[in-house]
């Protein structure tokens, strides 16, 4: 049987402390703070363990990493709890897909230029459709370009004259490139007030709900779209199948 060699282990550790800690100066836990001569001593064990063996500067930034990353889920669990109210409750300058009263709640945060977003729509769509216990809330939140921004206020604006859907299923499903003019020829075609929509994406509210939102995803560690919350509880980042989540929806109601 092999046996585990203290000083790379030790090395590893002190690599780590070497890579989170401050270089010189003051931490919040005075023993994490080495003296002047000790981080001497420590580099020099380091350099001397490289030379030896490079794969230790890997492993000590893989642990550092993998810290790091705990560390995240552990704050956005606990943010999503704090945030649990905002995830169940429809904003008025949010969307809604299904009824109103279904018991399982689903808040997607996407971007209507997001090709994985527009990947999920129709599956969400048939979700609704085939659970009536379940709703969609939706949050859209530009984080791809100006353009993003500039559907997402169409979008927002759309709640002015209750089309929010209807807005966004018609620019996430057009074939055209999306511009103002596109906009208001779509905002025709769903019989909409053109002039007044345009006049409504520049709103303070518009601007507002879409910062809110762009907040929201921040304080919840999402990185990208599409990303889904369950019950206010359960978070989903990327897209994911119809059956795949069918099964998380009824594993979470069990």
């Amino acid at each position: 049987m092999k046996k585990l060699s203290f000083r790379p282990l030790m090395t590893g550790s002190l690599l780590s402390c070497l890579i989170s800690f401050p270089v010189i100066g003051h931490s919040e836990d005075p023993a994490a703070t080495f003296s002047s001569q000790q981080r001497k001593e420590i580099i020099s064990i380091v350099r001397q363990a490289l030379k030896d063996d490079p794969t230790l500067l890997e492993t000590g930034i893989q642990t550092l990493m993998k810290k790091k990353e705990q560390q995240r889920a552990s704050l956005s669990t606990q943010t999503i709890k704090e945030k649990k109210g905002l995830l169940l409750r429809q904003l008025p300058t949010d969307g809604l897909m299904g009824d109103p009263n279904a018991a399982t709640t689903i808040a997607e945060f996407y971007d209507p230029n997001c090709g994985y977003c527009k990947k999920m729509l129709p599956i969400l769509i048939d979700l609704v459709k085939k659970h009536k216990d379940v709703k969609i809330i939706l949050k859209v939140i530009p984080i791809l370009s100006e353009n993003s921004k500039l559907q997402s206020q169409a979008i927002i604006a759309a709640t002015r004259q209750n089309n929010y859907v209807a807005m966004m299923r018609s620019l996430m499903t057009s074939q055209e490139d999306i511009n103002l003019n596109t906009i208001k020829s779509i905002a025709q075609k769903l019989k909409l007030n053109a002039d007044q929509l345009v006049i409504d994406m520049k709103a303070d509210s518009v601007t507002n709900a879409l910062n809110g939102n762009l907040q929201l995803t921040h304080d919840l560690g999402i990185e990208g779209t599409p990303a889904l919350i369950i019950n206010g509880e359960h978070i989903i980042q990327g897209a994911i199948s119809y059956d795949n989540l069918e099964q998380v929806i009824d594993k979470l109601n069990k």
